[in-house]
C-alpha cells in the first residue's frame, strides 16, 4: 500500500516539473519520483518511464526486486486463460507486476444486458473451477468475486448510458 501511495504522489508531480535543467520530461519525472520514494521509504530505487503513444510503463527497481506499472488497451500476454472475459471493447488496461505476482484491471463495454452478462460470467467461471466467494445483484448492478488457488477475480457489472460496463480486477501469480 505504501508503494502505491508513493507512486501516486510521484505521478502527481510529473505535470509540475520545472523546466531549464536540460533534462527531458521523463528524466525529470524519474528523478522526482526516485527522490520521493527515497524520502518516504529510506530506500534507493531506480525509476524508468517509457511511453510509446500506445502504452506507458514505469519500472521501479530496488534491492528488493522490480515492479512494473503499465497502462494501455491490451491484456498482458500472461493473463490467465481460465478467466472468462466478456466480448466487447476493452478499455484502460492497468497492470502492476512484480516477481510475486500481477494485478490487472480493465473495463469492457458491451451492448448485452447486465443480467445476461452476470449470468454468463457465473456460468463460465464455474466451468473453469473458480470458487464464487460473492455474487450479488441489485437492479442494474452486479458484483462477483472469484478465487482459485492464490488468484482472485473481482468483476463488477453496471449500466452506463446505453452500454453495460464490466470492470475486472484480477490478481494472479506468474
Amino acid at each position: 500500500m505504501k508503494k502505491l501511495a508513493v507512486f501516486v504522489l510521484g505521478f502527481l508531480f510529473i505535470g509540475i516539473l520545472s523546466c531549464g535543467s536540460g533534462k527531458t520530461d521523463e528524466e525529470k519525472a524519474e528523478s522526482m519520483i526516485e527522490s520521493i520514494v527515497k524520502n518516504a521509504s529510506g530506500k534507493d530505487v531506480d525509476i524508468e518511464i517509457d511511453e510509446d503513444g500506445e502504452a506507458s510503463e514505469i519500472t521501479f527497481t530496488s534491492d528488493e526486486g522490480e515492479m512494473k506499472i503499465t497502462s494501455g488497451n491490451e491484456l498482458p500476454d500472461n493473463f490467465p486463460s481460465d478467466i472468462f472475459v466478456v466480448d466487447g471493447e476493452i478499455e484502460g488496461v492497468g497492470n502492476v507486476s512484480s516477481d510475486k505476482g500481477q494485478m490487472v484491471s480493465f473495463a469492457i463495454k458491451t451492448d448485452d444486458d447486465v443480467s445476461e452478462v452476470a449470468e454468463e460470467i457465473t456460468k463460465e467461471m464455474k466451468s473453469e473451477d473458480w470458487k464464487s466467494t460473492m455474487n450479488m445483484s441489485s437492479g442494474s448492478e452486479s458484483i462477483q468475486i472469484y478465487t482459485k488457488d492464490e488468484n482472485s477475480a473481482s468483476i463488477s457489472i453496471s449500466k452506463e448510458n446505453e452500454k453495460t460496463v464490466v470492470a475486472y480486477m484480477v490478481t494472479y501469480k506468474k
